[in-house]
């Protein structure tokens, strides 16, 4: 059963789709209505690395008919519209209030209600407490030796790319720096480095990066980092600022500390660090 159920019900008058198949056909249509279920992702997607809340289906009225329903399951949500003629069906509007009852009902008659009233063991666990803040950054103007400086003292293997303003525009990783770097095997040491201060974050960073908000459930993250072999994700704000990041070591820790809490005599203490 979905745990929340959305009812959208647009009244679009003019709203037709004429089929081949209605003008070969008599003007008499033999259906009262047309209801479609399709079914969705069960887990929640992302477009250009931003977290798609919601998806709503929507059906074209066919020629002479009133009202028609489209159905669609997305992420333990299910999301109800009904497409209405006003014309031929004036009291459409009430029907939202008789969908709600019918949920109830439903809900009602598998016990749902029962088991919604017993309180939650726990709070799911948001971005926001796992992320770290203070997390270090470059310019896509710097150079890769400055990446490469950041990384080896800062002991980190991600550095997001921010603009002046703190905008996200990239992200470039330890494995990015060792793709773009002269092999160790070059005799001349003084190469390597002329070539590291010459080439620039901007010339080898990703732009097109996986990002997340702090109040997402950072179980749906951990899950997109698994499916996307990807070690870090930053977080942004509603203006796609930098606001911290979250990485598979954060991930790791927080695991090992709550396996260990198990245990009496092991400490469990809450630890971030950007890796």
């Amino acid at each position: 059963m979905y745990d929340h159920v959305d009812v959208h019900f647009p009244i679009v008058p003019g709203l037709r789709l004429h089929a081949v198949i209605a003008r070969l056909g008599p003007p008499v249509v033999p259906l009262n209505t047309v209801t479609t279920n399709v079914p969705g992702p069960r887990e929640a997607c992302h477009l250009l690395g931003r977290r798609i809340d919601e998806v709503h289906p929507i059906v074209p009225l066919y020629d002479g008919m009133g009202i028609e329903f489209a159905i669609m399951s997305y992420a333990d949500r299910l999301s109800i519209c009904a497409v209405a003629d006003p014309h031929l069906v004036p009291e459409a509007g009430e029907l939202k209030a008789h969908l709600h009852a019918a949920a109830d009902e439903l809900a009602e008659a598998l016990g749902l209600h029962e088991a919604a009233a017993v309180p939650a063991t726990a709070t799911p666990m948001r971005v926001a407490d796992l992320m770290t803040t203070s997390v270090v950054t470059v310019a896509g103007t710097d150079s890769l030796e400055t990446a490469w400086q950041l990384m080896r003292t800062r002991s980190v293997r991600h550095l997001p790319v921010v603009a002046l303003d703190g905008h996200l525009v990239g992200l470039i990783t330890h494995r990015d720096l060792l793709a773009a770097s002269p092999s160790s095997l070059l005799p001349s040491l003084d190469r390597v480095l002329a070539l590291r201060a010459s080439a620039r974050v901007a010339d080898v960073m990703e732009t097109h990066v996986s990002t997340a908000v702090a109040a997402e459930s950072a179980a749906d993250v951990g899950m997109r980092m698994v499916r996307q072999k990807i070690g870090c994700v930053p977080v942004v704000d509603a203006r796609g600022a930098l606001v911290g990041i979250v990485t598979e070591e954060d991930f790791l820790r927080w695991s090992a500390e709550h396996m260990a809490a198990v245990t009496p005599e092991a400490p469990a203490g809450r630890y971030t660090a950007q890796a």
